[in-house]
């Protein structure tokens, strides 16, 4: 096996890889969990205690 050939095997490889995340992150069944992310800085200390809570109870944020 050459080692262009394991280069070019590679390249394909981690480009398929970046398609599929680019993919996952863009379609729109995941938007709202995204835009819940995306307020999270914005929401402020009583919002970081709530989620503290639930993590520590074990409770999922869906």
């Amino acid at each position: 096996m050459d080692i262009n050939l394991i280069r070019i095997l590679q390249t394909v490889f981690l480009f398929a890889l970046f398609l599929g995340l680019v993919y996952l992150l863009y379609r729109k069944t995941d938007q709202k969990t995204f835009e819940e992310a995306a307020n999270l800085p914005f929401l402020g200390d009583e919002t970081s205690n709530i989620i503290e809570k639930r993590q520590n109870r074990g409770e999922n944020h869906e």
